[in-house]
């Protein structure tokens, strides 16, 4: 019996140290950063996220995502917070645009239109990814209500899809009763209120409690993903559906819509229960069939939950043209896109704002007649150095702020050595920053400093390749080739396409140095690996570059082939018609040669190299 307590005791004392184990774990390392803790939405304040993008082709190579001190995107809250005209856009992922860089966000752009006809004016994204009408009832309730903005857009409907029922960590999040086949927050909170309570407090709980719910509405079927895609190509399909069709959709998506009205209405509610005026927006989406009429269903929710509280309505989904150009995927918006909504939301909404807000209309300026002496890019990124001006006035001793700021000097000015001497005040803390390496490394190859940069990004390959360090290698090799040290920069650029198989650039930058090397074979393959994997790399130049080696080698019918390509991409590639051209001739298919020649020498005036080549090969200019 002894040793049956004795063994409870140190079963016990085990899972206790365990626990705390985990728990320093959570908290030091973080390997997932928790939005929600217990039944709080926890935002995530001073983050600044840097992605390298190798696999949407239509966003930007480089793309900053900066929180602020509140957790939203935008300038911190000023101190006159009451006497501006205040802005909050409220949605999901179509709203939050993580992967749309700092200043290109349609929030961001919206702001920029606005700041032309109103002042002072203050606008903040508080989208969050994923989020439906479930979240944002929580994010008014834990934020928003305290930060009391004069106007909220809302962009919802498309995470709400065929959701009808809380599930019961769902309910727990929220203080409203859910009549629709759901149970009310009050059971919810007697089931689960313990472990809520816990993880409001403990990182451990908090992170079991969301791969709880996460798994639970997996298994329910009560979430739609609508995650971020790269899909090769965006099929269109006919908006036009017949009625019965319709119908079986409308009877499919009916409790759905109910209960989605229901919280549309709770949103209004809480809004102007608080003084704020909500303005609903609808959503949008590429294409047709289906897909675009269920969410023309919530759409029109939407808009009779406007007209029904007498609300200023913007319908996006109907306004905004239906254009590849515009998404990334099927719902998410490329800086084209997020442009077109902004001009779209600002044609509508200016008018409204100086109706009703015209004691901020700046002096001698309207919606017909903006300050067009506002430069926006230049606007853009003051606006973003200010906001963290701000946040290094505010927290003097917070590292993190001096690191963000020397990334938005580096990113958006090219003031590498501002850049470096924040980054150097960010390690006078002496806390453990491992991405500052890479930041410091990437400030010294810009002013070619190349020794010190290979410093830095051996020093980030030395933690582990945490954060941005999964580029070093990268960055490290370009280094390294700056030095002419190509074997070395060859080395690192095979790390790098180890650690990153399906990116077509790292291949194409290794194809590079493989032919200062002289391994043309090897750089061939590469430069198929390229077009195998096309993100970021511009197909015309891997073309004509594996053309160019075809040629050295003397495999002239690839060479053709290749240059054909190139020609078929940009028609008036002069070059590549000129080399083409050769290659024929090479083929002894001196009509194909004579014609490729002929024809750029009656476009442009030729070199005497390209006339001794056509006099040699005996081909008539005049034709």
């Amino acid at each position: 019996m002894k040793n049956l307590w004795k063994n409870l005791i140190a079963l016990c004392l085990g899972c206790l140290v365990a626990f705390g184990m985990a728990e320093v774990f959570f908290r030091l390392y973080e390997p997932v950063e928790l939005r929600l803790r217990g039944n709080k939405i926890n935002l995530i304040r001073n983050k600044t996220y840097m992605y390298t993008n190798g696999t949407m082709p239509k966003l930007a190579n480089n793309i900053i995502h900066i929180k602020n001190a509140i957790g939203f995107r935008g300038s911190n809250p000023p101190p006159d917070f009451d006497q501006q005209l205040t802005v909050l856009t409220v949605g999901g992922s179509t709203t939050e645009s993580f992967f749309v860089s700092e200043g290109q966000t349609w929030t961001d752009q919206l702001g920029l239109r606005l700041k032309k006809v109103f002042q002072p004016l203050w606008i903040n994204n508080a989208g969050l990814d994923g989020h439906s009408t479930f979240g944002h009832l929580i994010l008014m309730r834990d934020h928003i209500l305290k930060l009391q903005p004069r106007v909220i857009l809302f962009l919802v409907g498309i995470n709400d899809q065929k959701l009808d029922k809380i599930l019961p960590n769902d309910a727990e999040l929220l203080d409203i009763a859910e009549t629709t086949n759901g149970p009310t927050a009050l059971e919810a909170q007697g089931n689960n209120g313990f472990w809520q309570t816990f993880a409001e407090y403990s990182d451990v709980f908090a992170f079991a409690l969301n791969l709880s719910r996460y798994t639970q509405a997996v298994m329910h079927a009560h979430i739609a993903p609508m995650g971020h895609m790269q899909p090769t190509d965006l099929k269109d399909e006919s908006r036009s559906l017949s009625e019965l069709p319709m119908q079986t959709l409308k009877q499919e998506h009916a409790p759905h819509l109910k209960s989605y009205r229901q919280r549309v209405t709770e949103l209004v509610r809480m809004s102007q229960e608080s003084g704020i005026e909500p303005i609903l927006v609808t959503q949008t989406r590429f294409g047709g069939g289906n897909q675009w009429f269920e969410l023309e269903l919530y759409n029109e929710v939407t808009r009779e939950v406007g007209k029904a509280y007498n609300l200023f309505v913007i319908d996006l989904g109907q306004a905004l043209r239906n254009d590849p150009l515009f998404y990334y995927d099927y719902i998410h918006y490329t800086e084209a896109g997020s442009e077109a909504v902004a001009n779209v939301l600002y044609q509508q909404l200016c008018p409204y704002l100086e109706t009703h807000y015209s004691e901020f209309l700046a002096d001698g300026y309207s919606c017909k007649k903006p300050n067009t002496t506002v430069n926006e890019s230049v606007t853009r990124s003051q606006d973003t150095l200010d906001l963290f001006d701000q946040a290094v006035a505010q927290y003097p001793d917070i590292p993190d702020v001096y690191v963000n700021r020397g990334m938005v000097y580096l990113a958006y000015y090219k003031d590498s050595q501002r850049a470096l001497s924040d980054f150097e005040k960010a390690l006078s803390f002496g806390k453990e920053i491992p991405d500052i390496h890479v930041w410091k490394g990437l400030a010294h190859l810009d002013r070619k400093q190349y020794l010190e940069a290979i410093s830095e990004f051996s020093e980030t390959i030395q933690y582990g390749l945490k954060g941005q360090g999964k580029e070093a290698y990268d960055y490290r090799a370009q280094a390294y080739a700056g030095l002419n040290r190509t074997q070395d920069a060859l080395n690192d650029y095979s790390k790098a396409i180890q650690l990153s198989s399906t990116n077509g650039q790292l291949y194409y930058k290794r194809a590079e140095i493989r032919v200062q090397l002289g391994r043309y074979v090897e750089a061939i393959h590469d430069l198929s690996m390229s077009l195998k994997y096309p993100s970021n790399v511009s197909l015309s130049n891997v073309y004509f570059n594996r053309a160019g080696l075809y040629f050295e080698l003397a495999q002239f019918e690839n060479a053709v082939a290749d240059y054909s390509s190139v020609i078929q991409i940009q028609p008036n590639h002069f070059k590549a018609y000129v080399l083409r051209g050769v290659s024929y001739l090479n083929l002894d298919d001196n009509e194909k040669g004579c014609s490729d020649l002929t024809f750029i020498c009656s476009r442009q005036t030729c070199g005497d190299e390209i006339l001794e080549t056509i006099t040699t090969a005996k081909c008539n200019i005049a034709e």
